[in-house]
């Protein structure tokens, strides 16, 4: 990991008016992050009084797990997680019957312990788990992602803007369930097989909402 620190003042009404601003190279991006099309090299904020979820952070992993130690990239792959690896990951809550369950925290300061909640690189206070997991990896905060000027970068950014209505489209088939693991994704992916199958073109998305602050 390579570190410049330099001083910036930041003027937001919420922000830490005087941040130290460090420049970090990652190992790894989280999926989560895809949006925003990051670098591995990054500036990050020593500290936010009033983190949200979606905003971008970097840790460094603490443990192992045996169970749970993989990373989705933002290219689809999976990598191994190794402890002292750098990642850039997305604050956010989840709740995960088959998973770990997770919050966003008050505050987030350099030096700050808090825990990998999923693959795709979302980061929280770890509250539980379930029995056939072992403990989510432990990670210590580098910073918050920040722009050039000083102000914390978060998914949000990059979402499409809302609309009122969609007008004329193609028809919109939306899978759903009541818990991760009942088959939606594979449901999904093969109608998509069978509609390719059959000369449509498809479009795909898959929403995922371990990042709100009201869902799991």
């Amino acid at each position: 990991m390579n570190e410049t620190n330099e001083t910036i003042e930041t003027n937001g009404t919420i922000a830490t008016h005087y941040a130290v601003v460090k420049i970090v190279e990652a190992d790894k991006l989280g999926s989560a992050t895809s949006p925003l099309g990051l670098a591995r090299t990054v500036a990050v904020t020593n500290a936010t009084t009033t983190p949200r979820a979606g905003d971008v952070i970097a840790v460094r992993t603490l443990t192992d797990s045996a169970t749970y130690n993989m990373l989705e990239l933002p290219t689809g792959r999976l990598a191994k997680i190794n402890p002292g690896d750098v990642v850039i990951g997305v604050l956010g809550r989840r709740r995960a019957l088959k998973g770990f369950v997770g919050d966003v925290p008050q505050t987030v300061n350099a030096g700050d312990q808090l825990h990998l909640l999923n693959l795709g690189g979302v980061i929280g206070y770890c509250t539980g788990h379930h029995s056939s997991l072992g403990d989510a990896i432990k990670v210590e905060v580098i910073g918050v992602v920040c722009d050039e000027n000083g102000r914390a970068v978060n998914i949000a950014d990059a979402a499409l803007p809302l609309r009122s209505n969609l007008g004329e489209t193609a028809p919109i088939v939306m899978v759903a369930g009541t818990s991760m693991n009942s088959g939606k994704t594979y449901a999904a992916a093969e109608l998509i097989k069978q509609a390719t199958r059959a000369g449509l073109k498809v479009a795909a998305g898959k929403l995922w909402a371990a990042l709100h602050r009201g869902c799991g």
